[in-house]
């Protein structure tokens, strides 16, 4: 349980809590499991999840059928657009991954640094999904409001 909504892409084999959800991408899967990551931890994400998902203390239980349902947007690869897209979606979840493994062991200005730096491409991140779904300026400050947002 966590205030929002937080997914991790683990490579490679891993042992995880009785209360995750874990999924593995199909071989011939063209989605970057790294796009998948940035769309789930984005605040538009964090609204869908907020409308379907149960309360449970002061997060929300994510369970498998919700996840299931989540509307993950196919990329159709034929489309230049919608390829940048993917890839710059994949690139600054990458970046977040790497950030967040870092901050742990960081101290003083160099975590204040980049904790900066997670906030600075959390909102590249959040405006690059917005741009992938389409939302109008309205519509993204209805959704970071409802999250929380500036």
């Amino acid at each position: 349980m966590a205030e929002r909504p937080s997914f991790a892409f683990v490579p490679g084999e891993s042992y995880v809590p009785f209360s995750v959800n874990v999924f593995v991408p199909h071989n011939n899967q063209k989605l970057s499991p790294y796009y998948i990551l940035g769309v789930l931890n984005s605040r538009l994400l964090w609204k869908w999840f907020l409308h379907r998902a149960k309360r449970r203390g002061i997060g929300l239980d994510i369970n498998g059928n919700v996840l299931r349902k989540s509307p993950i947007r196919r990329i159709n690869f034929d489309n230049t657009s919608e390829v940048q897209l993917h890839e710059g979606i994949s690139a600054l979840a990458k970046r977040l991954s790497e950030l967040y493994q870092s901050l742990a062991s960081s101290t003083g200005h160099k975590h204040d640094l980049m904790q900066r730096q997670i906030e600075n491409i959390e909102r590249q991140l959040d405006l690059a999904v917005y741009d992938l779904y389409g939302l109008n300026e309205p519509q993204r400050a209805t959704v970071d409001a409802e999250t929380h947002g500036d």
